[in-house]
């Protein structure tokens, strides 16, 4: 556990700098879609004593469509650390951040979103 906090503590802070340089511009949008799922992504295998034993693994996701205006783009993001949940039809503010998004959640979390597509409405 101590391990865990003190790299925690290193890689914030040597990630914070290099965040601090780029400046984020927040962005308004309106959440109109959530969806949540898993898929199968293969299988794994371990022994347990003298036995192989394989169990399938699974990647989940939640996806979501964000209508910004000139803009609509389909995000997802890996759920490892919790999920966000949106309100629909509620504006919120994001950031974009390289080859993705972040939102920040009402506790200061930030989650990081994958760009899936990204639709020029007329």
């Amino acid at each position: 556990m101590l391990k865990r906090v003190g790299f925690i503590v290193l890689f914030a802070a040597l990630i914070a700098p290099a965040i601090a340089k780029t400046k984020l511009i927040p962005e308004s949008g309106v959440a109109i879609d959530q969806q949540e799922g898993s898929d199968r992504v293969g299988w794994h295998a371990g022994l347990i004593g003298r036995s192989v034993v394989a169990g399938p693994l699974y990647r989940e996701w939640n996806r979501v469509t964000i209508d910004t205006g000139p803009y609509r783009y389909q995000w997802e993001e890996r759920k490892k650390n919790g999920r966000l949940v949106f309100t629909i039809n509620e504006p919120f503010w994001f950031y974009r951040y390289r080859a993705g998004f972040l939102v920040v959640d009402g506790v200061g979390k930030t989650h990081k979103f994958g760009l899936v597509s990204a639709i020029k409405v007329k």
